[in-house]
């Protein structure tokens, strides 16, 4: 499950946040998932926004990627706030040329 959470991690799927593996379960799993990838551009697509209320599938007839975790692995991502691991690059040069 942790290398799903970070698979999921920064996807246009998920709004380009992190995804934290609090399911609890370790070990590994073998599942398939049936969905309608979000474009990068299209972020109000993004948790079913842009899906009637009452509907599972996008106009080609798949999930959008939450709707799919939901009903096909039961599981369910939640927003929180959590300590993320970041890297900080406070000064860039060009390299000398020798």
């Amino acid at each position: 499950m942790q290398f799903f959470a970070e698979w999921l991690s920064g996807k246009p799927d998920t709004g380009g946040r992190v995804v934290i593996d609090a399911t609890g379960p370790k070990g590994s799993y073998d599942f398939g998932l049936l969905w309608e990838p979000v474009e990068s551009g299209n972020s109000s697509a993004v948790a079913g926004v842009s899906q009637p209320a009452g509907s599972s599938t996008t106009e080609g007839g798949k999930p959008l990627l939450f709707i799919a975790i939901r009903e096909q692995l039961r599981l369910k991502l939640d927003p929180h706030r959590a300590p993320v691991e970041v890297l900080v690059i406070d000064h860039v040069e060009q390299p000398s040329p020798n």
